[in-house]
C-alpha cells in the first residue's frame, strides 16, 4: 500500500529536490535477490541532468544522477509497478528524491520519494511553465508558485530544527 504524501511532507522528508531534465531512461535494468528467499526485484535506472537544486543533500552529487525506480524488463521478468514514477526521455521534471530503496543504492543514485507522488512533470512556455503530478493535470501549479511553496516548507523545517 502506498502512503499518501502532501507537498509539505515531500519537501521536508526528501533528501534532495531538483529541477531536472531526463536524458536517458532505462539505462539499465537488473534483478537482485533479497534475503534467503528467491525474491526477484526488477528496477530501472534513468539518467537525469540537474538544472537546479531546490534542496541539496549533505554531500556532492554533481549535475547528473541516476534515478532508480521499481519495475523494468530483465531476462527473467517484465515488471510494471503502477505506483512508481515513470520517467521519459527529454522530459522536464521536479523530483523529490530519497536514498531510501529496498536495496542499498550506489553513490549518486536516488529513488523518487512516494513513487509517482514525488514527480512533477513540467510543461508550458518559458513564461508560463506549470508542474503537475501524474494523473493530476487539473491540479497543475505554476512553477514559481511550486518553488515558493517548497522554500516555505523548507524554511519552516529549518526554523523548527534550530536550537
Amino acid at each position: 500500500m502506498l502512503v499518501e504524501f502532501s507537498l509539505e511532507q515531500l519537501a521536508k522528508q526528501a533528501d534532495m529536490i531538483v529541477e531536472a531534465h531526463v536524458t536517458a531512461p532505462a539505462v539499465q535494468s537488473a534483478s537482485v535477490r533479497l534475503g534467503p528467499t528467491d525474491f526477484l526485484l526488477a528496477f530501472t535506472d534513468s539518467r537525469v541532468h540537474i538544472d537546479n537544486k531546490l534542496k541539496a543533500p549533505p554531500f556532492e552529487t554533481g549535475n547528473e544522477v541516476l534515478i532508480r525506480t521499481l519495475g523494468g524488463r530483465t531476462p527473467e521478468a517484465d515488471v510494471t509497478v503502477d505506483s512508481e514514477a515513470q520517467l521519459s526521455a527529454k522530459e522536464d521534471v521536479i523530483l523529490f528524491l530519497t536514498r531510501n530503496f529496498p536495496v542499498d543504492l550506489p553513490p549518486n543514485v536516488f529513488a523518487v520519494m512516494g513513487g509517482f507522488q514525488g514527480k512533477f512533470s513540467v510543461s508550458g512556455s518559458a513564461h508560463s511553465r506549470v508542474a503537475a503530478r501524474a494523473g493530476a493535470d487539473q491540479d497543475a501549479i505554476g512553477i514559481d508558485n511550486l518553488r515558493r511553496a517548497i522554500k516555505q516548507y523548507l524554511d519552516i523545517n529549518e526554523f523548527a530544527a534550530a536550537p
